[in-house]
Formats: C-alpha cells, structure tokens, sequence
C-alpha cells in the first residue's frame, strides 16, 4: 500500500473574499488545481448536477473556504 500525503499550510491573516481574489495570488496554479480537483469530485459522486437556472428560479448561494 502506497500512501499519499500533502502538506497543508494555513494562511487566515490573507483574509480573501473573492474567488478573483484567491486567483490573484502567485500560487494561482496550486489553487486552480485545487478548485478543478473539487469540482470533478463534487461532479462525478453526483453531489451535485449543473443544470440551466429556469427565469423562474433564483440560485442558492454557497462559499468555498480556500
């Protein structure tokens, strides 16, 4: 059994607000890999299906914590 690890470094005095935010930073890469990775993820365990907003409806908001 091979075991994969990350390390995680936590940096709370940047404070972002903004997904532009987030993407502005010099690791954009690391962060864009991130978000691509969460979202195939979210995507392919059916958590969550993309679908067209009917005129009608109004969408639900949600925050990524980075």
């Amino acid at each position: 059994m091979v075991l994969k690890m990350t390390l995680i470094i936590l940096n709370v005095k940047d404070n972002l607000k903004t997904f532009y935010e987030v993407m502005s930073f010099r690791d954009v890469a690391f962060r864009k890999e991130a978000v691509n990775d969460e979202m195939n993820s979210i995507l392919s365990d059916n958590s969550m299906v993309l679908i067209d907003l009917s005129p009608d409806s109004k969408p639900i908001g949600c925050k990524w914590v980075f």
